[in-house]
């Protein structure tokens, strides 16, 4: 997956305000990455990362549930929190895996 093509699933899931912070946070992550002296081969995976983090968040917090349980049911992991505010995080990763960022699930879920 390329930057541009996590862009392009970012749009699908996110307007305004949430888009412009997850392509903030994608910028940030890059620039994190050469502050930190990571290769410059990972810096489109830290933008990835960074602007596919939040794509659930604008789901209604049934299928943000829905999508969180399906996230820990296929990877042997206890049931998600009871905490509404932080079920985007596994259901992005739910989300992103489908849109074939396989590498970049480990990211998410843990932004």
């Amino acid at each position: 997956m390329k930057p541009c093509d996590a862009e392009g699933i970012a749009r699908e899931y996110l307007t305004g305000k949430r888009l412009e912070h997850s392509l903030s946070v994608a910028r940030l992550a890059v620039s994190m990455g050469v502050a930190l002296g990571l290769p410059a081969e990972d810096e489109d995976a830290l933008y990835i990362a960074g602007v596919l983090h939040d794509i659930a968040k604008g789901l209604d917090g049934e299928r943000q549930c829905e999508l969180a349980e399906r996230w820990h049911s296929e990877n042997g992991l206890a049931p998600p929190s009871h905490n509404i505010a932080l079920w985007h995080a596994p259901a992005a990763a739910w989300l992103i895996r489908r849109t074939r960022a396989l590498r970049f699930c480990s990211a998410a879920r843990w932004a």
